[in-house]
C-alpha cells in the first residue's frame, strides 16, 4: 500500500529572490551586490541613449508642418504653414506680381545679355537635394541680383525662426503633394520644385492632377518653401 506524501509548500517569493541572488553582478572589490543595488544599477539609463521623440505626419514642428518622415522615424521634412506671398514689380517686364515668381529670370527678353533665363544649372531631381539644387540656383541667380526667384524667396523665408527652408526638389515636391490634405493651405495650383529640365525648363507640380510637369524656367508659378530635421 503506498503512502502518501506530503510537501511542504515553498514560498515562491522567496524561491525568486533566492535564484535573483545568484545572478547578482558583483563589486569591483569582488564583494556581491545587494538586491536593491542591483535594480538600481539595471535601471539607470545613459543620457542620451533614448529618444522620446514620436514624430508624425502633419505634426506641427520646425517652423512648419511634416509631411515626410524617413525610415530612421527621427528626420524628415517640413512644409512651411503658407505660400510665400509678396508682391513685387518684375525688373524686366515692370508688370506686378503677387504669389507667383520666376524660376529664373525674364532677363532674356533683353537683347545681348549673357546671363539670362535660359541657363544650365545642373540640379537633381532626387530626394534629398532640394537644399543643395537650391544653392546651384542661387549661386547662378544671385538674390541680390535676382531677389524674386523662386529659390530666392524660398531661401528667405523665416518661418518659426528659422533661415534653412529651401525650394524642394521634384521629388521632394511630389512628396509634399501628396500629403498636401495633412499640409493645409495648398490651393490646387501650380508649384516650382527646384530641379530643372534640361536648360530652357525645370519641373513643377500641378497639385490639381497630382503629377509633376515641365515648362521654361521664365514663367511663373507659386513657392511653399521646405527644410529637414
Amino acid at each position: 500500500m503506498l503512502k502518501s506524501i506530503h510537501c511542504r509548500s515553498i514560498d515562491l517569493s522567496i524561491l525568486a529572490g533566492m535564484i535573483m541572488l545568484l545572478f547578482l553582478p558583483l563589486r569591483s572589490d569582488g564583494r556581491m551586490r545587494s538586491v536593491n543595488e542591483n535594480i538600481r544599477i539595471k535601471t539607470q539609463i545613459p543620457a542620451g541613449t533614448i529618444s522620446l521623440s514620436a514624430y508624425t505626419i502633419g505634426q506641427e514642428f520646425g517652423g512648419g508642418i511634416i509631411f515626410y518622415i524617413d525610415s530612421t522615424k527621427q528626420h524628415g521634412l517640413i512644409a512651411a504653414k503658407e505660400d510665400i506671398t509678396s508682391s513685387y514689380t518684375d525688373a524686366w517686364t515692370g508688370i506686378q506680381f503677387i504669389s507667383q515668381f520666376r524660376w529664373s529670370t525674364g532677363q532674356f527678353t533683353l537683347q545681348n545679355d549673357t546671363d539670362y533665363a535660359f541657363r544650365k544649372v545642373y540640379t537633381s531631381t532626387a530626394f534629398g537635394q532640394g537644399a543643395s539644387n537650391t544653392d546651384k540656383i542661387l549661386a547662378k541667380y544671385p538674390p541680390w541680383i535676382y531677389p524674386n526667384t523662386a529659390a530666392a524667396v524660398a531661401r528667405a523665408y523665416r518661418g518659426g525662426g528659422y533661415s534653412d527652408w529651401f525650394l524642394p526638389s521634384k521629388d521632394e515636391l511630389h512628396q509634399l503633394d501628396l500629403q498636401k490634405s495633412v499640409v493645409g493651405g495648398l490651393d490646387g495650383d501650380l508649384y516650382w520644385s527646384s530641379s530643372e529640365d534640361g536648360s530652357e525648363h525645370a519641373w513643377y507640380e500641378s497639385f490639381p492632377a497630382g503629377h509633376p510637369m515641365s515648362y521654361y524656367k521664365w514663367s511663373y508659378s507659386r513657392v511653399r518653401p521646405v527644410r529637414a530635421f
